[in-house]
C-alpha cells in the first residue's frame, strides 16, 4: 500500500479501487474476513499504514440495484475549487457515493464533471443537503481526514425541529448502531461517545428552526440526538415524528428539512477553509409558510 494512502480508512480506500462494488458488499466482505490486511481480519474502520498488505477475494458483479444514469453536471453547485480540493453544495436526495441502489452519486458526479479521481473527505446522508468536501490529493485528503478524526473541523447545519426546546441544548447521549433489515441508530450506553449543540435561531408555532453542531461525527448523530431531547427533525422518515411530518408536507416540506449551512477547517499551510451554503429555496419557502410563535 503506497505510503500516500497511510491513514485513510480501508473502506473508504477500496470503494475507491473497487468502483462498481456497492458499499454494502464491501461491508460484508470486512465483516466476514474474506479481505484480510497482514494476514487478518480487520474492521471497517481500520486505517491503513504504510506497507500494508491487502488481499481480496475473487469478486464477482451482481445484478445492479438500479440502472445508471448519466453524470449530472455540477454547475452552479460548486461552492470553492482550488488545487485538489472541491467543494459542492449537495442537493438533497442525492447520495455521496455508489452502493445507494439510486443508479448515481456525487462522487461519480464529481469525477466526470472535473474528469478528477475526486475521493470524499467527509460525508452527507442522502437526504441531508449542503456543504460537502472533496479532494483529489491523496496526501490533502489524509490530512483533511485527519482533521475530522481529531474533531478539528467546525461544522453547523440548520434544521427544523417539533416543540420548543431551550434556548441553547449541550447534548451527549451515546449512540449505537443497530445492525439488521430495520438497522439505525440508538441512544445506548454501550454505545459511542457522542455530543451535539443546538442553538434556537427562530421560532414558529409548534416548531423551532435551529443551529446545530455536531462535535463528534456518529451515523445519524443529529437526527438521532434531535429526538433524543424530544425535538425530532422535521420530515425525518426513520426517526421523526409522523403527525408533525404529516402537517408539513401539507406546507410543501417533502424532503428532511437538514442543511450543512458551514463548513470551517484547517488547511496545511496554516490556512483557514470556510464554505458557506445558502438554504435552498424549498426550504426557505417552508419557513415562509409556517405560522408565527404565538405570544402568551
Amino acid at each position: 500500500m503506497d505510503v500516500a494512502h497511510a491513514g485513510r480508512r480501508i473502506d473508504n480506500f477500496l470503494l475507491s479501487r473497487l468502483c462498481p462494488l456497492p458499499s454494502p458488499a464491501l461491508h460484508r466482505l470486512l465483516r466476514r474476513g474474506e479481505i484480510r490486511v497482514n494476514g487478518g481480519r480487520v474492521r471497517a474502520d481500520y486505517r491503513l499504514v504504510s506497507q500494508d498488505r491487502i488481499r481480496i477475494p475473487p469478486l464477482r458483479q451482481g445484478r445492479a440495484a438500479a440502472p445508471e444514469r448519466p453524470p449530472v453536471p455540477l454547475g452552479s453547485d460548486i461552492l470553492y475549487e482550488d488545487g485538489g480540493l472541491l467543494a459542492v453544495d449537495k442537493r438533497a436526495g442525492v447520495a455521496v457515493h455508489g452502493g445507494s441502489g439510486l443508479g448515481t452519486d456525487l462522487r461519480r458526479q464529481a469525477r466526470h464533471d472535473r474528469d478528477r479521481p475526486l475521493e470524499l473527505a467527509h460525508r452527507l446522508d442522502r437526504d441531508t443537503s449542503g456543504c460537502l468536501l472533496l479532494c483529489s490529493d491523496p496526501q490533502l485528503l489524509s490530512f483533511l481526514h485527519g482533521c475530522f478524526r481529531r474533531g478539528e473541523v467546525v461544522k453547523t447545519y440548520l434544521a427544523l425541529v417539533l416543540g420548543q426546546p431551550n434556548r441553547r441544548l449541550e447534548i451527549g447521549f451515546p449512540l449505537h448502531r443497530v445492525r439488521g433489515p430495520q438497522g439505525g441508530v440508538v441512544t445506548d450506553a454501550v454505545g459511542r461517545t457522542a455530543r451535539s449543540q443546538l442553538r434556537v435561531i427562530q421560532r414558529y408555532a409548534g416548531a423551532a428552526l435551529v443551529q446545530l453542531r455536531p462535535r463528534t461525527g456518529r451515523t445519524h448523530q443529529l437526527r438521532v440526538h434531535s429526538v433524543a431531547v424530544g425535538h425530532p427533525i422535521a420530515g425525518d422518515r426513520r426517526y421523526g415524528d409522523r403527525e408533525f411530518n404529516r402537517g408539513l408536507r401539507r406546507l410543501g416540506l417533502h424532503r428532511l428539512f437538514l442543511h450543512a449551512r458551514t463548513l470551517g477547517m484547517p488547511l496545511p499551510d496554516g490556512g483557514w477553509l470556510h464554505l458557506k451554503a445558502p438554504l435552498p429555496a424549498a426550504l426557505r419557502r417552508v419557513l415562509a409558510a409556517l405560522p408565527p410563535e404565538e405570544q402568551g
